[in-house]
């Protein structure tokens, strides 16, 4: 019997209740935080008001936020049809701003009742052949960088094989030199 009144008990305290954080409110107004009881009502009164101040508020900044995102998209309905879709087809790496770009886009095509994937559709857009065409352009100048770098190994080669053959020659010189060099030592041994 203890059991079924102590359910009751807390189940009948728990729907007069407001939870805040670490701290419940009770309807005769005291409340209770995670360490004590507090029976001082000023008190009490004094933390639920700072804690509706604080939803007040959390609520004006979702209003402010709304009233921006409205704003942004509401300047992108300046622009023609035609003008959004190259601001689309110009947005479509994975950054942010471009990201944030196609977001206003779609939404300024939502306020004017049509498909905010308009761009996207395939009889309307250019992304793929866009990505198509950037990835050959890319493909192009990978191609030049590895012709570009195969030249300047060929003209590398060249060099070593130029310094390779004058350092020989230098060599043999040297051992000429030195050939003379004996053989005059000798003369000159010769005639004494």
């Amino acid at each position: 019997m203890r059991v079924f009144l102590v359910i009751f008990i807390v189940l009948f305290l728990s729907s007069c209740t407001i939870r805040h954080g670490s701290v419940t409110y009770l309807e005769d107004g005291t409340c209770v935080d995670d360490i004590r009881h507090h029976t001082d009502v000023e008190w009490c009164k004094a933390e639920l008001e700072s804690y509706k101040e604080f939803l007040r508020k959390k609520e004006e900044d979702k209003l402010e936020e709304a009233r921006e995102l409205e704003r942004q998209i509401i300047s992108f309905d300046i622009y023609e049809i035609y003008e959004l879709c190259m601001i689309w087809d110009n947005s479509y790496y994975s950054s942010e701003q471009h990201i944030w770009n196609r977001k206003m886009v779609a939404e300024s095509f939502k306020r004017r009742g049509q498909d905010p994937l308009y761009c996207r559709n395939t009889s309307n857009s250019n992304d793929a052949a866009r990505r198509s065409e950037d990835k050959a352009n890319q493909a192009i100048i990978n191609s030049n960088e590895a012709k570009r770098r195969a030249i300047q190994a060929e003209q590398q080669a060249y060099e070593a094989e130029q310094r390779a053959i004058a350092q020989r020659r230098r060599q043999q010189q040297q051992q000429q030199q030195q050939q003379q060099d004996n053989l005059c030592l000798y003369c000159t041994e010769d005639s004494h």
